[in-house]
């Protein structure tokens, strides 16, 4: 019951729609102290909009479906009902995209997260055609490969964070199992993927 009960807690705190502000918010430490990742600081507005556009537009979408009885639960559980969640998380992913393209000047850390963050859910979405792969998973895998690479290409001192990331990753992807959402094949093939789409974004963008 215990174990059940922290898988819970880390399926909600580590939510896919919530890493992507918690993403926002870790770059501000990061271009803080690391002078080569200097960009224009998000206040909190924009962080807000973030959270708007990443986390309650979606989630109110999928609560509204579900309402409507056009998903059978709030998890998605079923494949065919992440369809149109997906969409439109993709949607607002290219609309926050615009906003920070057009009207705030970002470095290339900044640009690298927001093109992981909507080419993950393209892959999330394509992949669904397929197979009903981890989206906890798929976030994890992104986010650790995205902190890797920031690593690398800044020789920074930030290491410990990638570590950090691979322990939640594992604690994420095991309550996953724990609570029967998915199988050992759908998360792992979503952490691959995901750990993937940071290299491929890296060099296609």
């Amino acid at each position: 019951m215990m174990e059940r009960r922290f898988a819970k807690l880390f399926s909600v705190v580590f939510h896919p729609l919530l890493l992507v502000t918690y993403g926002i918010l870790s770059l501000n430490a990061f271009t803080r102290d690391v002078p080569q990742l200097f960009a224009v600081y998000v206040d909190t507005q924009m962080v807000l909009l973030f959270f708007l556009f990443s986390f309650v537009i979606p989630a109110t979408a999928i609560y509204l479906l579900y309402r409507f009885k056009r998903v059978k639960d709030l998890s998605l559980s079923n494949r065919k009902d992440r369809y149109f969640p997906y969409f439109i998380a993709l949607f607002c992913s290219f609309f926050l995209f615009f906003i920070y393209e057009k009207y705030i000047i970002i470095s290339w850390y900044y640009r690298f997260f927001f093109n992981i963050y909507w080419f993950s859910l393209a892959v999330a979405l394509y992949s669904n055609f397929i197979l009903k792969v981890s989206s906890h998973a798929l976030g994890m895998g992104a986010v650790t490969g995205f902190v890797l690479i920031t690593n690398i290409y800044t020789l920074s001192a930030y290491f410990w964070v990638f570590v950090l990331c691979v322990l939640i990753s594992g604690f994420v992807c095991s309550a996953r199992l724990v609570l029967g959402a998915h199988t050992a094949k759908e998360v792992g093939t979503g952490y691959a993927l995901g750990f993937a789409t940071a290299f491929v974004v890296c060099f296609l963008f």
